[in-house]
């Protein structure tokens, strides 16, 4: 799930055992400007990514490594993004 920073991230569901997003990353898009976005991918109150990014305009698309997705829960609550 995408917090208010973030419009949206797809794919929004992964298959445990399926493919990993194209490329290795999911494509972001924001509803504002982030001058310096640091992302933080979290699930159940323990942090699982952390990222720093290039400034992100709105309704642009901006990356987010995929390279932590086995750190995910498939039997935990949502998995959150958000930009701090």
């Amino acid at each position: 799930m995408s917090r208010p920073a973030t419009r949206s991230v797809p794919p929004s569901m992964l298959d445990p055992d399926g493919a990993r997003p194209l490329h290795g990353r999911f494509i972001l898009r924001t509803a504002r400007r982030l001058a310096r976005p640091h992302l933080v991918v979290g699930q159940d109150g323990h942090v699982l990514h952390r990222q720093r990014l290039l400034p992100a305009e709105p309704h642009r698309p901006f990356r987010l490594r995929a390279d932590r997705v086995d750190r995910v829960d498939p039997h935990g609550g949502t998995v959150r993004i958000t930009a701090v």
